[in-house]
């Protein structure tokens, strides 16, 4: 039947295709360009602020682990024991303003997942700084080391790893998630927030902000030949056992009488 129309007719059908083909281009890249705009936007007032401070987070929680650091390898220079000690303030301030606007910011569940986590494993970090600080200002440096190896080290590597969750791609993070970098959160207790314990295991556990009993380390205190000890006016802690010997030996008071 096209064969039986006139020139004029074809050549006028062919425009109207080529015309129609080239409006369904140009409306494709208009679609696009508007689809590339809104990624760019997204990048430039949405993902680069979060991954801006999840960095500065990140930076903060190395300056507080070399601050703690610094402390206790100063030692007895008070001066210099207390500015480190404040330094290790300072950054816990930023990090609590970090995670306070990643959590006002969060717009999707993927987000909020990684900013849950933050918020937990800060608290539970923090917890363990305040109980190294204790040690640090009593002069009980060698109690602090012990703690800094079984108890600190471990909080600081949670901490720093759900911090980069903020700064890996979307389908990165979604699979750091699911493979466990989110926490496996304990049930809900009712506890106390900020309230410590040593558990059944003999490992120092606080409350958490969801009312939760996380563990204040990553092994029981008997793994390192010590003992869980909850304090009334402080945190819960692995304290050195008291060996034999010196828990039998007579006290010099007496004489050595027994």
């Amino acid at each position: 039947m096209f064969s039986n129309l006139k020139i004029g007719v074809r050549l006028a059908v062919g425009f109207a295709v080529l015309i129609a083909m080239m409006l369904a281009v140009g409306v494709t890249a208009l679609v696009r360009l508007n689809t590339i705009n809104e990624d760019v936007e997204d990048i430039i007032h949405d993902h680069t602020p979060k991954v801006a401070m999840a960095n500065q987070m990140i930076a903060d929680v190395n300056a507080a682990g070399i601050a703690i650091r610094n402390a206790m390898l100063i030692g007895s220079d008070t001066q210099g024991m207390d500015s480190e000690l404040q330094k290790v303030m300072e950054a816990k301030t930023r990090i609590e303003e970090g995670s306070r606007k990643l959590i006002e910011l969060a717009n999707t569940e993927r987000e909020r997942q990684i900013t849950k986590a933050i918020e937990e494993h800060r608290a539970i970090y923090f917890a363990g700084i305040a109980n190294l600080n204790r040690l640090v200002k009593a002069g009980d440096y060698k109690q602090a080391l012990h703690l800094m190896y079984t108890d600190y080290r471990p909080l600081f590597r949670a901490l720093y790893a759900v911090a980069l969750l903020c700064v890996a791609s979307g389908a990165t993070a979604l699979a750091l998630l699911s493979i466990g970098c989110s926490p496996r959160l304990p049930p809900i207790a009712g506890c106390v927030a900020g309230v410590y314990r040593c558990a059944p295991s003999g490992a120092p556990e606080v409350c958490s902000a969801s009312s939760r009993w996380e563990p204040v380390g990553d092994a029981p205190c008997s793994r390192v030949g010590a003992v869980c000890v909850a304090p009334t006016d402080g945190p819960a802690h692995c304290a050195r056992a008291q060996s034999d010997a010196a828990a039998d030996a007579p006290d010099a008071s007496d004489g050595g009488a027994e």
